[in-house]
């Protein structure tokens, strides 16, 4: 994926997976001074984003959501075991919570497995 701003709407769907962003929301995260064909833009990147992620591996374009209504704008359904930053998160936090019960050897392989993702 060559374009910068089709990885930054990436990245911005991946840090709230399978939550609806808004053009405006996504205008104001890729310039400091949105275009006034900031929708136009956006839209057409989109297009392209879904090809990109399709020619990566066939399929994963359908997951780009156009959400209508009260949560209008875009997104993209991921699941946690698809993402790395989730399985992190839980690790992560099990690995805490296994440090705060005292119980620093099996939070020592747990955490080691978050740093891992």
């Amino acid at each position: 994926m060559a374009s910068p701003v089709r990885r930054a709407i990436l990245t911005a769907f991946l840090l709230r997976p399978g939550q609806p962003i808004g053009i405006t929301e996504l205008a104001e995260r890729l310039w400091d001074d949105p275009p006034t064909s900031a929708a136009a833009n956006i839209r057409s990147h989109l297009t392209a984003l879904r090809r990109d992620l399709d020619e990566a591996r066939p399929g994963p374009s359908c997951r780009v959501r156009t959400y209508r209504g009260g949560r209008s704008g875009y997104g993209l359904e991921v699941t946690p075991d698809e993402f790395d930053l989730a399985q992190f998160t839980l690790a992560a936090r099990r690995g805490r919570n296994l440090l705060l019960r005292g119980e620093a050897e099996p939070a020592a392989g747990v955490l080691e497995g978050a740093l891992a993702w």
